[in-house]
């Protein structure tokens, strides 16, 4: 026994979602949008404010007598420190300014990684048959 068939309270579609513009006042349809376009390309502004701010400080020249901005200082006294030790500090800073650095994926034995798929045709209404 099958049951295909289409759900009871299925409406037409209203003249809105149809594409059928004819409702429209003449003056609105150039602001209408078109199939496919979005009303917010760019979606939602990324706010990145603590990051925007570290980005100006590390831009800024400091007070030592070479001229240096503090990314500078900063780079070099890690680069110092890193040597000696690691730091989680350091880590924090570097993936705020440049970004985390991508974590690359393997499979088994550092190949390539292998998906398996099962497709499976029937339906459900089979096992009544």
């Amino acid at each position: 026994m099958t049951h295909h068939s289409e759900p009871e309270n299925q409406q037409n579609p209203s003249p809105e979602n149809s594409g059928d513009i004819s409702h429209v006042p003449e003056n609105f349809r150039p602001h209408l949008f078109k199939p496919g376009q979005s009303g917010n390309p760019g979606g939602r502004p990324k706010k990145k404010p603590l990051t925007d701010e570290l980005e100006k400080i590390l831009d800024t020249v400091s007070h030592d007598k070479a001229g240096k901005t503090y990314a500078t200082r900063l780079v070099e006294a890690a680069v110092r420190r890193a040597i000696k030790k690691s730091d989680f500090a350091l880590k924090e800073i570097w993936e705020r300014t440049e970004g985390k650095v991508p974590q690359a994926l393997a499979g088994e034995g550092g190949g390539p990684v292998q998906f398996q798929v099962a497709v499976l045709y029937g339906s459900v209404d089979d096992d009544e048959a």
